[in-house]
């Protein structure tokens, strides 16, 4: 089971306990930020997504008191459930912007492997060599 070694709003470091990867991921300013990354270690945690499927899987953002807003790409089912139980639910894509990377560890602990992963929200780009 992973580990919470550091928790701040963005960026935020997540080491597995076997010490053979950790995640580091972060996102801009903005009123998403404390929303944006929790949706995304949970994506990590909960549903076991790589790093990036769980910056590039839908996410919802509470804007006021009232207001739940959800991505288009989140199932109309889901959003009429919720508007059934009396939720004020309105659509609107581009819910943060995130950039992630994934490093994996050798026994000596050094790095072996860094994975990159950047929003497809944004105009950012993860590449190696």
């Amino acid at each position: 089971a992973p580990a919470v070694m550091r928790v701040q709003s963005t960026p935020f470091l997540l080491r597995h306990t076997s010490w053979k990867k950790s995640e580091q991921t972060g996102t801009p300013g903005g009123h998403t930020i404390a929303q944006t990354v929790p949706q995304m270690v949970m994506n990590i945690l909960d549903f076991g997504m790589n790093i990036q499927d769980a910056i590039a899987a839908p996410r919802i953002a509470f804007a006021e008191p009232n207001l739940l807003v959800m991505e288009s790409n989140i199932s109309n089912a889901v959003v009429e459930e919720l508007r059934a139980r009396g939720h004020l639910v309105v659509r609107q894509d581009g819910l943060g912007n995130a950039h992630a990377l994934t490093i994996e560890w050798g026994r000596d602990g050094r790095p072996v492997r860094f994975t990159g992963a950047a929003d497809p929200r944004g105009a950012g780009l993860a590449e190696g060599r």
